[in-house]
């Protein structure tokens, strides 16, 4: 077991979680950048995966040298009715004649929130019910792995 050096040390975070956090894209595409050259740690290319920053002690990451600052945090709960896909976005949908023509669950988040959200779980095209939509992937996976906190009922 490893153990924190300092209460800093449990304020790191890998590179590539504070991209996602900033909404910049997937861990799988900011694993790209990072690797790719494209971020730098304190005027540093940062191309080791394993690489952490504590932005809250000053550390500065920059992408294509822009600084990346992390959303803020997001929770809505939003009532999906039925014949709403449960999805952000309808273009990898397996009946190609059917994409954009239903209606999906990012219709139903206000305008006025511009951060990037997910839904932790998801339900049929003719179920109804309440879903979680959130920015914080922390609280995501406490919902959604099957060993979380969280009771599913089907």
């Amino acid at each position: 077991m490893t153990i924190a050096k300092s209460a800093t040390d449990l304020l790191s975070k890998p590179l590539h979680h504070i991209l996602v956090d900033a909404g910049v894209g997937s861990r799988k595409h900011t694993l790209s950048l990072v690797h790719s050259g494209r971020v730098c740690l304190n005027g540093e290319i940062a191309k080791d995966r394993f690489l952490t920053a504590n932005l809250s002690v000053g550390d500065v990451v920059t992408l294509d040298g822009k600084v990346v600052i992390p959303e803020d945090l997001r929770y809505l709960l939003v009532h999906k009715p039925r014949g709403v896909l449960c999805s952000m976005n309808d273009e990898h949908d397996w009946k190609k004649e059917l994409v954009g023509q239903r209606p999906l669950l990012s219709s139903l988040i206000p305008s006025h929130i511009s951060e990037r959200l997910g839904h932790a779980g998801r339900l049929d095209l003719d179920s109804e019910g309440l879903v979680l939509l959130t920015n914080d992937r922390r609280i995501m996976n406490l919902v959604i792995e099957p060993s979380g906190f969280c009771r599913k009922q089907y």
